[in-house]
């Protein structure tokens, strides 16, 4: 049997508290498309954002840092 993850989703407030960022750098997350979110209901509603794409994009970034030269 295959395994199919749970889509969770979160507020942004709250997921930006799980992750220790701002909620502006989230809200530019979700808005840039770099993350899984979905705003349900009116185009002026609450952005909910998919906590297993949050997982997967901090972790990739890790990999990504760049080296700092001597100064």
């Amino acid at each position: 049997m295959d395994y199919i993850p749970k889509i969770k989703f979160v507020k942004l407030k709250e997921a930006s508290q799980m992750f220790g960022v701002s909620e502006h750098y989230m809200r530019k997350l979700a808005l840039s498309g770099n993350i899984t979110a979905i705003r349900p209901g009116t185009k002026n509603g609450k952005i909910l954002v998919d906590i297993h794409s949050l997982e997967e994009f901090f972790s990739c970034q890790t990999c990504k840092a760049p080296v700092l030269s001597k100064l």
